[in-house]
């Protein structure tokens, strides 16, 4: 097997992932691929790559140097891009305003999960595959200076049962936010022990935007961003278990550290509003053109024109709109058969994260289950195509199967 595979991406779990988490994976895995039980295409193939990730992962000094690679760039990692691991992920941000701004938000993104270009700070990658989209476009500013060490501030101090502590120390006026809001935030961080400061949004020249609640950020900030008003500022002091745990990451974080993040809550934008950027897949090096295979099934079509086919029925629990899922997919042009994407991919159905054809057509699939999807060209990428991968007005073919249903909607 080749050492460049990308293991915490094998088995759907962060690199700041418990043993108990990695072990945990690794069970539902080899359940779900075991070449005895499992109909799933690629079963034999898929089952001894998760062998391998987790005997390579189970063990302490050979995960350090894994990450330490990977840090480094070492390591070719399958999928992966640089200089920044959020450009791994399969689904990157395609744009439809000006080149110039989205350049501003791709870079802001990459510099916020990069720490400068090697690592991310923010950014959870429990998620492989799910890149945070700044759509609407990011709220601007002038680039300023963040403070060195963390400013003194007053207000109540406030612990949730979770261990995070938070102090508004400036209230805000505006809209609250809540879980499900896309929010767009400035902010910096520190750690506790030192005082030092490790990352910022106030030197770049647009706020971070994300949705909260999604996993695309640590827990300490899905939990503590909820509740606070446009406009307002909050401190959160965020323990290790809802930051970067007993592992840290990069250089800029060392294991087992409590973080300091001031945070201004700029917008929370509009749902209902028209966003300004969906996700693009990207190719997988290592995976053959095979073409789509041939199913057997009913062709269900819809009236927006998605169709699709249940070929390999599940038997675990269905997904539904707002549910967070784990899926494996792989992706062909219906024009040409040309495979242009595969791989595990976590998303919460719904939240427009990814194209429309994905949204609409996950609900009703069960655990278990694989299912076609034909997405027309409005449903996917339109008149305009994407990074040079997905013609003008092309239909996608998605072979999907929900391996499983991670997170019911609330």
């Amino acid at each position: 097997m080749p050492d460049e595979l990308d293991y915490y991406a094998i088995l759907q779990v962060n690199r700041n992932a418990s043993a108990e988490e990695i072990e945990r994976a690794h069970e539902r895995l080899s359940r779900t691929y075991d070449p005895e039980t499992s109909r799933k295409p690629r079963a034999a193939q898929r089952y001894a790559e998760v062998q391998e990730a987790f005997e390579a992962l189970k063990d302490h000094e050979k995960r350090r140097e894994i990450d330490r690679d990977l840090r480094s760039g070492d390591r070719e990692v399958a999928g992966a891009g640089r200089p920044s691991d959020v450009l791994s992920n399969r689904f990157v941000v395609a744009a439809s305003v000006t080149l110039a701004a989205v350049v501003i938000a791709i870079l802001g993104v990459i510099i916020l999960f990069g720490g400068g270009g090697d690592d991310e700070l923010v950014a959870n990658p429990t998620t492989p595959g799910v890149t945070p989209t700044p759509a609407p476009t990011a709220p601007g500013h002038t680039p300023g200076t963040a403070p060195e060490s963390p400013p003194e501030i007053v207000g109540e101090e406030i612990t949730t049962e979770s261990g995070l502590v938070y102090i508004d120390f400036e209230p805000g006026t505006g809209e609250i936010a809540a879980e499900g809001s896309f929010v767009a935030v400035d902010y910096s961080g520190w750690l506790q022990a030192t005082g030092e400061l490790f990352d910022s949004s106030i030197s770049r020249a647009a706020a971070f935007q994300f949705d909260i609640g999604t996993g695309t950020v640590i827990p300490g900030w899905d939990e503590g961003v909820q509740g606070m008003a446009v406009g307002g500022k909050r401190r959160l002091i965020i323990p290790p278990a809802l930051g970067y745990g007993e592992f840290g990451f990069g250089e800029s974080i060392p294991g087992d550290s409590t973080l300091i993040f001031d945070i201004e809550l700029v917008i929370i934008h509009d749902p209902a509003a028209p966003t300004a950027a969906t996700t693009a897949p990207t190719p997988t090096p290592g995976v053959s053109n095979e073409g789509p295979p041939e199913v057997t099934g009913e062709e269900v079509k819809l009236e927006s024109d998605l169709a699709y086919i249940d070929f390999d029925p599940g038997t675990g629990d269905v997904a539904e709109n707002g549910d967070t899922v784990s899926v494996t997919y792989s992706g062909w042009l219906q024009e040409t058969g040309e495979l242009f994407d595969s791989g595990p991919f976590q998303l919460r159905i719904g939240a427009g994260t990814v194209i429309s054809g994905w949204d609409e057509g996950l609900p009703g699939l069960a655990e278990g289950g694989t299912r076609r999807l034909i997405i027309p060209p409005d449903l996917a990428y339109g008149e305009a195509g994407t990074g040079g991968i997905i013609p003008p007005n092309a239909t996608l073919i998605f072979d999907i199967e929900l391996v499983e249903i991670t997170a019911k909607a609330p």
